[in-house]
């Protein structure tokens, strides 16, 4: 009997992740083997004067910002790294009286990245108008930027080592029902304020949406939320490559199942990138746009939007690392345009939701006030898309 080519595709799968992947010690030695090597890329980096990449305070603090460093823990265990601009530079930091009248006047804001993002990409815009949290610092609000676990900056577990299959199995589910949960806490609690201001971009808007669903106690803490490119909802997706990627997502899902979850592009990775990509992409050796046509064929043609000029800037800080869980769980709202929980299969659903498909997110839970903002040619956050979420 032969097989059929989709069968000779999965057994050829299967072979290799068997072969190269025994165990999830195997992949722990090959990503310790990956990181010494980025280590000394790294090293001869710094020796042929290849400047390390900038980070989120490094960048607040040059352009004259006063910053701040706060370490959250989850409920579950991850280590969340927040970063705050506490008031406008414009306000002298010794005047008491104008530092706690300006914090008194508004509510504090929580701005959260989208995916394979983190708090850098709010700052590192130039001129500063251009730049959201300096814009929002100088409105006179309380500027906190959220880091989701696993990125660049919230690498940290109780528990779990970053080379662990257990540290790397979330998606944005988890984003929003412990990472979101666990700012808001944190900032009302440092702040003495009730509520919360919510800015999410993307994927930052997904995890908003899927928490306050799971989570309906934490509209008490939001005032309101703005979602910058909405995602919950992908069936206007429009890049033809990750559509077609999607149809298959059932390959990476055979793969993970086998080998367990692991990251998509590892810190040893993009620290590297961060360093090479500002390099590569300025427009003096990019002389023929690659890398701003890469971005605008990822994200939408907007000639006006993307600039090549910053490109170096904005790969100092992008991609930051994720799971291949959450590639995989907004891979399946592709294929099926609904916005429901991770699909483990009907064997595996049955056991996590007790019924053969995953269910539905009830954005009846959200009760905040929302504002949808989307781009004309954005074909991630469709405009069309962003007429199923506002509804809510």
């Amino acid at each position: 009997m032969k097989f059929s080519k989709c069968a000779r595709f999965v057994w050829t799968l299967i072979a290799i992740s068997t072969i190269f992947i025994q165990s999830s010690l195997a992949f722990r030695s090959l990503y310790e083997y990956a990181r010494l090597l980025s280590s000394l890329i790294s090293s001869k980096a710094k020796i042929r004067r290849i400047p390390e990449a900038p980070t989120t305070v490094s960048i607040i603090k040059k352009n004259g910002y006063p910053a701040e460093t706060h370490l959250v823990p989850t409920e579950d265990g991850y280590i969340l790294e927040m970063h705050r601009i506490p008031h406008s530079r414009n306000i002298d930091p010794n005047n008491a009286t104008a530092v706690r009248m300006t914090r008194e006047s508004k509510y504090p804001v929580l701005v959260q990245h989208g995916n394979f993002q983190s708090s850098a990409d709010w700052v590192i815009n130039y001129p500063i108008r251009d730049a959201l949290a300096f814009v929002l610092a100088d409105e006179g609000y309380d500027v906190w930027l959220g880091n989701q676990r696993g990125n660049d900056y919230s690498y940290r577990h109780r528990e779990f080592p970053l080379s662990s299959n257990n540290f790397w199995n979330f998606s944005f589910h988890e984003i929003g029902t412990y990472d979101v949960a666990a700012m808001l806490d944190y900032i009302t609690n440092q702040t003495a304020k009730p509520k919360v201001n919510y800015i999410g971009f993307s994927m930052g808007t997904t995890a908003f949406f899927a928490g306050l669903s799971k989570r309906p106690e934490y509209n008490n803490k939001i005032n309101m939320g703005v979602m910058l490119g909405p995602t919950a909802f992908q069936e206007y997706f429009l890049n033809g490559a990750v559509r077609v990627v999607s149809a298959a997502v059932w390959a990476g899902e055979l793969v993970q199942n086998v080998i367990g979850t692991i990251p998509v592009l590892p810190q040893f990775l993009t620290n590297v990138l961060h360093r090479v990509l500002p390099i590569l992409c300025n427009p003096r050796i990019d002389v023929f746009g690659v890398c701003v046509n890469v971005f605008r064929l990822a994200f939408g043609d907007d000639h006006g939007n993307i600039e090549g000029e910053k490109m170096p800037v904005i790969t100092s800080v992008f991609p930051s690392p994720n799971s291949m869980k959450m590639f995989l769980h907004i891979m399946q709202l592709i294929a099926t345009g609904k916005f429901t929980e991770y699909d483990y299969g009907t064997a595996k659903n049955m056991k996590a939701y007790n019924r053969a498909n995953p269910p539905d997110y009830n954005l009846t839970n959200i009760r905040v006030p929302i504002s949808i903002i989307v781009g004309e040619g954005d074909i991630i956050g469709h405009p069309e898309a962003s007429y199923s979420s506002s509804y809510i």
